[in-house]
Formats: structure tokens, sequence, C-alpha cells
């Protein structure tokens, strides 16, 4: 069997010897694992950046790898705590819609899901139907997913403030360890699983809007529009991307394409529209953020 690899995705930060915690209890439960940080440098109660940063990460693991996921405001509360299995990954981390994009990817991938145009990911693609396809898989095809409530397998006397270490971290290294998810919790419907907002809107044949998903480490805004629906508006140079008051003339290839310090509209490595500055931070001179909203059309639209 390989190593078993378990990946650690926070908003913890690195000064307070919360990551470092998290990973002492994994390897003295498992030493076996290998434990790859993705980030802990999301911003502070950032859910929908953190669900990005896995999402961008997770696809390019072995399939049986252990995902745990903190970025947590509901710690304590009454939020529950999820373990998702999946063909592409297993998931550990709190049901609040930090596993939203590889949920969705799994349940169109059982679904036999299928779009034009065929080269925008489910995930992204306005008309992909979630509901649609869990009415119509058979079950034994779907991810299954399990609220973890067998405290056998935490910490002892955990408190309420830091299931990262109590709860997420053990659980993770007992399933690295062979444990069944059946032993770890009781299974739950897909239905009830906390979702991120949908992917970008078709408002009419010519005008898309979508919104700010993450602000990555260079501040570009990174948006949920895919690449593969821009050329159904026109010619990629024509376009107009609107994000408030600012208006963006073509859609670029690289971060190249305008002088520096110019802002630009581009699609990524992961064929999603971004906005940037050129030798800029576009979040803070842009004064935009996660949520936010923006159009793409041939013209100018929202004014």
């Amino acid at each position: 069997m390989p190593t078993p690899l378990i990946t650690l995705t926070t908003d913890f930060g690195q000064a307070d010897g919360y990551v470092g915690t998290m990973q002492g209890v994994m390897l003295s439960r498992a030493p076996q694992v290998h434990i790859v940080d993705l980030s802990h440098e999301i911003a502070p109660q950032d859910i929908a950046a953190g669900a990005f940063v896995l999402y961008r990460s997770y696809r390019y693991f072995p399939p049986e790898t252990i995902h745990v996921a903190v970025v947590d405001p509901g710690v304590g509360g009454a939020r529950r705590a999820l373990l998702l299995v999946t063909d592409q990954g297993r998931f550990i981390g709190p049901d609040n819609g930090l596993f939203s994009y590889p949920l969705r990817a799994a349940i169109a991938q059982a679904a036999g899901w299928t779009g034009e145009p065929a080269d925008v990911p489910a995930v992204w693609h306005p008309a992909f139907d979630l509901d649609a396809a869990l009415a119509t898989t058979p079950r034994e095809y779907l991810p299954a997913a399990y609220v973890l409530t067998n405290s056998a397998y935490w910490l002892e006397g955990p408190g309420a403030t830091f299931q990262g270490r109590d709860l997420f971290a053990p659980v993770a290294a007992h399933l690295a360890n062979g444990v069944s998810p059946t032993d770890l919790g009781q299974p739950i419907v897909l239905e009830s699983l906390v979702l991120l907002p949908a992917a970008a809107s078709v408002l009419s044949p010519a005008v898309i809007e979508g919104r700010v998903i993450a602000v990555d480490h260079f501040g570009n805004l990174i948006s949920n529009i895919a690449e593969g629906l821009l050329p159904a508006l026109g010619p990629l140079e024509t376009l107009q991307v609107s994000l408030g008051s600012h208006r963006l003339r073509g859609v670029h290839a690289t971060y190249s394409a305008t002088p520096p310090g110019a802002p630009l509209a581009l699609t990524n490595s992961e064929g999603l529209l971004e906005i940037a500055i050129r030798d800029g931070h576009a979040s803070s001179q842009l004064g935009a953020h996660v949520g936010d909203t923006l159009f793409c059309a041939p013209h100018l639209t929202n004014e």
C-alpha cells in the first residue's frame, strides 16, 4: 500500500503553533503518513478562499489522499464535523461549505454530466443542476458523507475552540490507519451539506454575471466565470468586464498584456476570469473583495 498522504489547509497562520500541534497529533497516531501543507495563510474565517485553495490543489493528489481543511468561524457551535468520501479524495473538516467544489465535481462525475461548452467543468458551469444530478443518480455511485460523532477517535476531553487538534487531526490519522468511515461517524445525505453559492449566471446571451471567489497573495481577483463561457459573447479582445465602477476592455492571456500599473482582465491557470493589476495589488487598488459582483459582456452593462 502507498504511504498515506494528508494535506492540511487552515487559516491558522504560523505564529501560534496551531499547525504544528495538529501535525503532532496526526504523527503520534499515524507516524507513517506524509503531511503536505497546502496553505495556512487563508484570511481568517474566509471560507470561500479556503474552498478555492483546496479546489485548485486536491485534483493533483492521488485519489486516496486525505484532505484536512479547517477554516471554521463556527467552531464550537452547531455546525457539524464532516467526512466526505469521493473517488478523488477524502475530506475532513467543518460542514460550512469548504468542500463545495470537490463535492460538486464528484456528483457531476457520478452523474455522467456533460454540458456545452464541454471544456467548462461542472463546478463552474451555469447549467449544471446539482439537485437534478442527485435525484437521478443511483446512491451507490455518489460520494458518501458522514458526521463525525464517534468520540472514541477524538482526543480525550476535547475543548470547544480547537477542533482542528481535538477532532479533525485524530480522525484523519485513524482514517489513514485504515479505520472505516462508518466507524468514525454516522452517514448523512448529501442534500443536507452546506454549500457555497453556485457558479456564474448567464443573464442573457450577451451577459454573464459572476462574483469574486478568491483574492490571491498578489491581490488578483479570481472569479467564478469560466474561460469556456466567454467565446459565446464575442471575440475576447472586444469584451467588457465590469467590476463596480471599473470597466476593462478585452480579456487577455497574460499579465504582460498591459503596461506596469495598469488593470486588466485575463484568464488564469484555473481557466477562470481574473482581474489583476500588473505589478500591483488589484484588491486594494480597486477596492474589491471576495463576494463582489462582476459582469462580462460585449459592451458596457450594469450602468
